[in-house]
């Protein structure tokens, strides 16, 4: 549970690294290190999920997570094209980045029980 928290965390740091769009060298690297945080955490969730969850519940808890994770892109997809073509892509990332920021924070803070596992 830490090391998704940490993770997650980084993942947000990393998004904001992508905001200076004047140097691609940069940006390839904070883009290769969110890719790399995203996919360290599409492993965890999952793994948490199955052993958080109980047995008779299990298999609706991830077939849950599936129809969301699937969901997930989508939508954000749509969301950040429509606040890229209304505020501008530089300000669009920056705010997402800040979002992401702080409700890892947030995530961090709140949820004790993960943090201590």
């Amino acid at each position: 549970g830490l090391i998704l928290l940490i993770t997650f965390l980084f993942s947000s740091v990393f998004f904001l690294g992508l905001v200076p769009f004047q140097k691609p060298e940069i940006n390839s690297i904070f883009l290769l290190l969110f890719g790399i945080t995203g996919g360290v955490i599409s492993s965890l969730l999952p793994a948490i999920l199955q052993k958080r969850s109980e047995d008779h519940l299990r298999g609706r808890v991830l077939s849950l997570y599936t129809v969301c994770f699937q969901f997930t892109p989508a939508v954000s997809g749509l969301v950040s094209a429509f606040l890229g073509d209304s505020f501008g892509v530089m300000y669009t990332f920056l705010g997402l980045g800040i979002v992401f920021l702080l409700s890892g924070i947030l995530g961090f803070i709140r949820y004790a029980e993960l943090r201590d596992s």
